[in-house]
């Protein structure tokens, strides 16, 4: 009698245990929901402010900038580019590291710009952000490069120009050597005047030239030299795309401008302007490709008694 009531009493509490158990797990399920739910609306306001934060940084002066962003928490931002549409697509998500549940919280609902243009990594981690801004000028501006880092970078042998402009910013994480066996043995090697590196730059002129990197080669001109340096190739590219459009269309609105503008500023040149941007509108065009056109325009538009740009 004794040992069947054990046995009564031992179902028992087994089945309170199982119980407990699953009630346990559901709230447990729940509440990890409820705070990937909250997390994700979290980054997506944070990608959203990181947008904002990013269009007072552009610049109109010839230098550019240079800032770090102290994110709240450890974040991995995720650099995403469309080159469909118009002028294609920026996206930026982030993803923030949690103590609950997943280590990595899916990313938010990605900011989306039509007239930025971040160079990075594909995926950038970090409490704090390195951003780097150039404007681009071909040779009316086209829009800054927004360069964004927190890797360590060891430029070997930069030209003189390079150097000073790294050391005038205080670019924090990038050190100049004259030897790549100097280098910070955990930073990434850009060799200059050598190879050997894990990137290395083949300059053709004072403003142009290409980049090996990653078994690929970038071709930049003026101040997408950084852009390829410290961005993903596949990224490169697409942002190239992009800003291609945009000096396409510029130059066809430049080149109506000058037509009703000719008679007071001067002989206007909208035939050259449409020709570049038919040139610029081929998708096999790079910028070294029309460099020398845009420096044409670039001079005509300085003899110009009220230039257009």
């Amino acid at each position: 009698m004794n040992e069947k009531k054990g046995m009564e009493f031992s179902f028992t509490w087994l089945f309170v245990l199982l119980v407990g158990s699953a009630i346990l797990f559901i709230a447990i399920f729940a509440a990890t929901r409820i705070l990937d739910l909250g997390t994700e609306e979290y980054q997506t306001k944070l990608a959203a402010e990181l947008g904002t934060i990013l269009s007072p940084l552009e610049t109109s002066l010839e230098s550019g900038k240079y800032y770090t962003i102290k994110m709240p928490d450890e974040t991995r931002l995720f650099n995403n580019c469309e080159e469909a549409g118009p002028f294609g697509k920026q996206e930026i998500s982030l993803s923030v590291k949690s103590g609950l549940g997943k280590e990595w919280q899916r990313s938010g609902v990605p900011y989306s710009s039509s007239n930025k243009y971040v160079f990075s990594d594909e995926i950038v981690q970090g409490k704090n952000l390195d951003v780097f801004v150039k404007p681009f000028n071909f040779p009316y501006k086209i829009g800054d490069l927004i360069i964004i880092y927190n890797k360590k970078y060891c430029f070997v042998s930069p030209p003189e120009d390079v150097e000073d402009e790294i050391l005038s910013f205080g670019l924090r994480n990038v050190n100049i050597s004259k030897n790549k066996n100097n280098c910070p043995i955990d930073s990434t090697s850009v060799c200059f005047k050598s190879t050997g590196c894990d990137i290395n730059v083949f300059i053709d002129d004072d403003k142009s030239g290409s980049i090996k990197k990653n078994k690929k080669t970038l071709y930049y001109y003026d101040s997408l030299l950084y852009a390829g340096i410290f961005s993903e190739p596949e990224l490169y590219e697409c942002q190239l795309t992009r800003l291609r459009k945009r000096a396409s269309q510029l130059a066809l609105l430049y080149a109506e401008k000058t037509q009703f503008s000719s008679e007071r500023c001067g002989s206007g040149f909208a035939d050259e302007l449409e020709l570049f941007a038919n040139r610029l509108g081929n998708e096999n065009i790079r910028f070294t490709d029309v460099a020398f056109e845009a420096e044409e325009i670039g001079e005509k538009n300085e003899r110009l008694s009220c230039p257009l740009f």
